[in-house]
């Protein structure tokens, strides 16, 4: 299903790059106010 996508990977791997930029946004926002609640982000997304 991937390779039927024809997608270059250098606009793939950019498209990554800015979903992890936006996730990392959100997760310190998240730390500044609420660490325990960060800490089961980090959890959930590890052990998906």
């Amino acid at each position: 299903m991937i390779q039927s996508l024809h997608v270059p990977s250098t606009q793939f791997t950019i498209a990554l790059h800015i979903s992890d930029i936006k996730l990392d946004n959100v997760l310190k926002q998240l730390t500044t106010g609420f660490p325990i609640l960060t800490v089961k982000v980090y959890d959930y997304f590890y052990n998906m």
